[in-house]
């Protein structure tokens, strides 16, 4: 398990973007559209080889989120198998919009 955050790659590449993310640790991406109701997935698909694979019937932004999902999977867990679908997403959604809310108002008591 990585100490190094997405956060940290992000600033290594000066841009918030996972695709350049993924590209910059080592991960190839795809876009089939077969993926039925998966989001996306990530495995290694030979020694040293990982992929992510996002559902190209998806919107843009869905895909985005998805490969940010799925990057952090990779730093924290590389080369374990897993898959997102929308619910996942949706969830993830959630506790990052709670955390954001929680930040501001702990910043209104100061």
């Amino acid at each position: 398990m990585s100490d190094r955050s997405i956060k940290a790659v992000f600033e290594e590449i000066s841009i918030n973007c996972p695709y350049r993310a993924a590209r910059h640790l080592g991960i190839r991406i795809s876009c089939p559209d077969d993926m039925d109701i998966i989001a996306g997935s990530y495995m290694e698909t030979l020694p040293g080889v990982y992929r992510i694979m996002l559902n190209a019937q998806l919107d843009l932004e869905t895909q985005e989120q998805a490969c940010f999902e799925l990057v952090k999977r990779h730093m924290s867990h590389k080369g374990i198998m897993h898959a997102v679908n929308l619910e996942d997403l949706k969830q993830a959604n959630k506790a990052r919009h709670k955390s954001f809310l929680k930040f501001f108002k702990f910043e209104e008591n100061f």
